[in-house]
């Protein structure tokens, strides 16, 4: 059973030669059904097209990718800037009694999800330094939107169900419905001058 980009399933029995296909056979037909893919979808849409969703589906991986590799980390229940002047060194609490203490803080040193948590925690401090924390905070989201106008997504939707890839098939099978409701048009349209061809005739 196959799980295509569109979302439907698919049974696919393999033949006899098929059974006892070694991994790099495996690997070649799955490259040369991507390839066959490809091919189809720039006859059906055109080059541009194609390319313009392909260099989005590229980005939209290697973005996924790094979330993935992301380790599950206790989440920040409360944080405590140590320093009066100068860099911020802030330190931070989590759920599980962890503590971190992190000096020259820097937007990149939490990412987006933890960045959430320290404004949970930590809604309207005013303390030294913390309207240096908050700026960094909207920076963080400036980033976030910027990542979002990129790769046409929004990040408060699961990232599976915005894959360009499933966006490109859903638009190859309008185009393939459209071309058959023309054809059939045609073909009715064919069918009705006949009649009215062999009507005229019969009654001459």
């Amino acid at each position: 059973m196959v799980d295509n980009a569109s979302g439907a399933t698919s049974m696919h029995v393999p033949s006899a030669g098929q059974a006892t296909a070694s991994p790099a056979e495996g690997e070649k037909n799955t490259k040369d059904a991507g390839t066959n893919l490809k091919d189809e979808l720039i006859d059906l849409l055109g080059k541009d097209v194609v390319t313009q969703y392909y260099t989005k589906k590229l980005l939209f991986d290697k973005y996924c990718d790094k979330i993935l590799k992301r380790k599950k980390i206790p989440k920040i229940t409360n944080c405590e800037v140590l320093t009066k002047k100068g860099p911020i060194t802030l330190k931070i609490y989590r759920e599980d009694g962890s503590d971190e203490v992190i000096s020259n803080l820097k937007v990149s040193d939490l990412h987006s999800a933890e960045w959430r948590e320290v404004l949970q925690a930590c809604p309207d401090k005013s303390e030294k330094g913390w309207k240096t924390i908050y700026d960094l905070v909207k920076t963080r989201v400036d980033q976030l939107t910027q990542t979002e106008q990129e790769l046409k997504i929004d990040l408060n939707q699961p990232l599976k169900e915005q894959d360009p890839l499933n966006e490109l098939i859903d638009l190859a099978n309008k185009k393939r419905k459209r071309t058959s409701d023309l054809r059939d048009h045609s073909s009715g349209t064919e069918t009705e001058e006949g009649l009215l061809v062999g009507a005229s005739v019969q009654l001459g």
